[in-house]
């Protein structure tokens, strides 16, 4: 736990015992050592883009936990993903769809995340970037549609 308030206890014991069912997702990127801070889950390619994993000689360069790393007492399958449009203009929007599905044996939360990056371009953009997110408790299949 990091941080886990005044009701920390209590935060702790019920997952731990099964009770309640983790299914946050990292907020940030967590490094392996102070020596990487800052470490940005949104970088850009630039400065050696095939050298971005190898920047130290004596660690690996990559975080310890990932900007939307999380963890779940169940397991989630992710079907019929579906975009409303083959491209996005600048001020556009699109839809993004998939299905769920809880295939473990009990209730459980999943927080689906939406990650894009741009291909081809003028400009240097992250490598990925996160646009959308929804939290679902799922018993069994469930339709996610994120705008």
């Amino acid at each position: 736990m990091w941080y886990p308030g005044t009701r920390g206890g209590e935060a702790t014991a019920n997952p731990l015992f099964g009770d309640a069912s983790p299914g946050g997702k990292l907020p940030f990127t967590w490094p392996r050592t102070v020596g990487q801070v800052p470490m940005i889950y949104s970088h850009t390619l630039s400065h050696s883009p095939a050298d971005q994993g190898r920047r130290y000689w004596d660690e690996a360069s990559t975080p310890l936990f990932a900007f939307g790393h999380g963890l779940s007492y169940g397991r989630f399958r992710y079907d019929d993903v579906t975009v409303d449009q083959p491209a996005i203009t600048v001020d556009g929007t699109v839809v993004v769809s998939c299905e769920i599905t809880n295939t473990s044996e009990r209730e459980a939360d999943e927080v689906v995340e939406l990650y894009l990056h741009q291909q081809h371009g003028s400009a240097s953009r992250p490598v990925r970037e996160l646009k959308g997110f929804r939290r679902v408790t799922l018993t069994t299949t469930f339709d996610v549609h994120l705008a």
